[in-house]
């Protein structure tokens, strides 16, 4: 019997374990499906809800300094199509499990498909004896998301087979004891630096959507209730191939970018390839997103923030963004995990190579 750790839908107000069962001829069961699904569709409706039209003084409230941009069919399209996966099988295969040990398990999440998904699909991996070194019986089917991906983000999740490792796996993630970095794909004007420091404000709109704020709003009032938080990334501008850095040419000098102004509006879906490397420095919702699209260089597929919806004459069923490594404390050894995540085929084409340290 497989016991999900439900406080890893807070939205839903879950914090009671729930029990669900697996067997060979249906991976999870209907609630457990019912409830990852409730789950999902609750995340993704928050994440850019329509507010209520009330009369609001808007006087009162910082203004964002990025644009709200449409795309909700495209938003809703994708996620029918990840509900569907969910009600189809597992969500992730052997090959996908990059890390395990008795304590916790690191996966490669596929693009378009919800986290919770993959955590209710551990089961049936696992029960397929991946690891007779740690068999499920020895985690007692215990499984916790320590940390989230957006639907059609890819990369590394790291689930918790412990109880103790899942409360202590949740503290490092909180307070961020730990190094991340991803890659993108993102389209416009290429910029003069090669690194760079986006620190900016983060909060929802009236209209229930995450927006950029600028750097001297922070902590003022919005029209929810809630106040503008700091955000801050590191960004790195990389070639597509090492290939192209001669010795010597490599620039190491940083710059710093507040955000204060209103950005000016690109073109959507024109400019230069651009791929980057990011570190967030904070744990902010869409963080590396909505910086890109301050920026003027918006991820390739990312319709929410201003990226084309085609790109080399074909239609991105996800936005082109990977969480590529990770760097934290085994929670119960100790000992410094290191895991790099197998880039997408978006990124293998670019002929990128992943890296444990990033230098931003």
């Amino acid at each position: 019997m497989a016991l999900f750790h439900y406080s890893c839908f807070p939205r839903l107000g879950l914090s009671a374990a729930t029990p669900s069962s697996a067997s060979s001829s249906r991976p999870f069961s209907r609630s457990t499906i019912a409830v990852a699904m409730a789950a999902a569709s609750a995340v993704e409706s928050q994440e850019c809800g329509e507010a209520a039209a009330a009369a609001i003084d808007l006087s009162r409230y910082p203004i964002p300094v990025t644009p709200l941009t449409g795309a909700k069919e495209i938003e809703y399209e994708r996620a029918l199509v990840a509900e569907a996966s969910m009600k189809s099988g597992p969500a992730i295969t052997i090959d996908d499990v990059v890390f395990q040990d008795e304590w916790i398990l690191v996966i490669n999440k596929p693009c378009g498909v919800y986290s919770e998904h993959v955590l209710v699909s551990v089961p049936s991996l696992l029960g397929d004896s991946y690891s007779p070194q740690y068999p499920i019986e020895k985690s007692r089917g215990f499984f916790h998301l320590a940390n989230r991906l957006d639907r059609d983000t890819s990369g590394i999740i790291v689930i918790a087979r412990d109880k103790v490792a899942a409360g202590k796996l949740t503290n490092i993630f909180k307070s961020r004891e730990l190094r991340k970095s991803y890659v993108a794909l993102c389209v416009g004007k290429a910029p003069e630096w090669k690194r760079a420091v986006v620190e900016s404000g983060h909060g929802k709109s009236r209209r229930g959507c995450w927006r950029v704020y600028s750097k001297h709003d922070v902590e003022r009032s919005l029209p929810d209730g809630s106040v503008v938080k700091d955000m801050a990334t590191k960004i790195e501008v990389i070639p597509s191939s090492l290939d192209e850095v001669k010795d010597g040419e490599e620039d190491d000098r940083e710059q710093r970018i507040v955000v204060e102004a209103k950005m000016v509006d690109p073109e959507p879906g024109t400019g230069d390839e651009v791929f980057i490397r990011a570190v967030p420095l904070t744990g902010r919702t869409h963080q590396i997103r909505l910086h890109c699209q301050f920026l003027g260089l918006p991820l390739v597929g990312d319709v929410k923030y201003g990226g084309p919806l085609h790109w080399n004459g074909e239609k991105c069923q996800s936005h082109f963004l990977h969480s590529e490594s990770i760097a934290f404390q085994h929670p119960m050894t100790g000992e410094v995990v290191e895991v790099i995540a197998p880039h997408p085929s978006w990124a293998a084409k670019l002929k990128f190579q992943a890296s444990k340290n990033p230098k931003v």
